[in-house]
């Protein structure tokens, strides 16, 4: 299990995988971890990715400027738009882990697995988009207000990385 905590700006990443929910989606099988005392915990591939794309996140959040993380995001993206994804190879998995992934470019991740990270995102956000419309609207058609649906798409908002943020107009 990977844990990835984007909170007021940083990532905390906690790394454990037990023996029996070991299984890698990235790349190949479990790797042990030396590091660790216990004989019975292996860690994927994909976690040791993610760790290593977490800190660099980190790195690059903590340097950069939300209007330079923006041209960053625009440059990554641009060049995911050409690749090939495979739609469902990160199929249910968190937005932050999502986001290392897509973002990452200390070549953890392949180009095609990247893409395959922004398409499963891009999934995610028009679901939660579609979802809050309904929600507007009937709280709107309910009380004649969409206050409820502000001060989601305000939590919605702060729960999205620092490079995802950086892609909204500036003072959103």
């Amino acid at each position: 299990m990977v844990i990835v905590n984007n909170q007021s700006s940083s990532v905390r990443v906690q790394v454990a995988v037990p023996l029996l929910e070991t299984r890698s989606l990235a790349s190949e099988g479990p790797v042990a971890d030396s590091s660790d005392t216990n004989p019975y915990t292996l860690v994927s591939n994909l976690a040791r990715q993610l760790s290593a794309a977490a800190v660099r996140a980190q790195d690059r959040d903590a340097t950069l400027d939300p209007q330079a993380l923006s041209q960053k995001a625009t440059q990554a993206l641009s060049e995911l738009s050409s690749s090939t994804a495979d739609s469902h190879a990160f199929k249910g998995m968190p937005r932050d882990q999502l986001a290392l992934i897509t973002y990452d470019e200390g070549g953890e991740f392949s180009v095609g697995e990247r893409a395959s990270a922004w398409q499963e995102a891009a999934e995610q956000e028009q679901l939660w988009r579609s979802s809050a419309k309904t929600r507007a609207l009937s709280e709107y058609n309910a009380t004649g207000n969409m206050s409820g649906f502000v001060s989601e798409a305000l939590t919605h908002f702060k729960s999205l990385p620092a490079i995802e943020q950086a892609q909204y107009p500036a003072g959103y």
